[in-house]
């Protein structure tokens, strides 16, 4: 189920949407009016979006084999999220997971609607979270924190321009 909290307005969390199915995952859209979750409605994790706060006028499903981590575009006309893919492997001839981040275009005009799935890239050693840039341009993802006690500790350090920056230790 997913519960809401207004700082400063409630004292106790709000729910948002109870069912008999799960949902989890969710994220408003930039302009507040629109909420994308997960829900296994259909007995697999995908992607929907309701309107807000009548979130019961209409259900959209956005992911059509599957999905998870909603994220919604600066602009609000992209949804983004995650979908995991059996595959097999050619080196050991197993089967093995891709996960591919998929884009899908919104118009949230007076009715709702939803574009083709594009695949924007795909990972090997999974996408366990990820984030983009405002203008959509760069990807931070983390992989393989199934085990997340492993990233105790850890530094991440961001390095923006690295290009540029090389090629201007390179003239040196």
């Amino acid at each position: 189920d997913l519960y809401m909290i207004v700082p400063g307005v409630d004292s106790a969390p709000v729910v948002l949407l109870n069912s008999r199915f799960d949902e989890a995952e969710p994220a408003f859209s930039p302009d507040g009016r629109w909420l994308a979750f997960v829900g296994n409605d259909t007995g697999r994790d995908e992607v929907y979006v309701r309107p807000f706060p009548d979130l019961y006028a209409s259900l959209t499903q956005i992911s059509s084999q599957g999905g998870y981590r909603p994220a919604w575009s600066g602009t609000g006309r992209e949804l983004r999220f995650v979908r995991r893919v059996q595959t097999e492997t050619r080196l050991r001839g197993g089967p093995g997971v891709t996960d591919r981040l998929i884009s899908v275009r919104i118009d949230t005009g007076p009715r709702l609607s939803v574009g083709e799935e594009q695949v924007v890239f795909s990972e090997r050693r999974g996408i366990d979270y990820w984030g983009v840039t405002p203008d959509g341009q760069r990807f931070a993802i983390v992989r393989g924190a199934r085990d997340e006690s492993r990233f105790s500790g850890l530094t991440v350090i961001i390095v923006e321009n690295w290009f540029e920056e090389l090629k201007a230790l390179a003239r040196r």
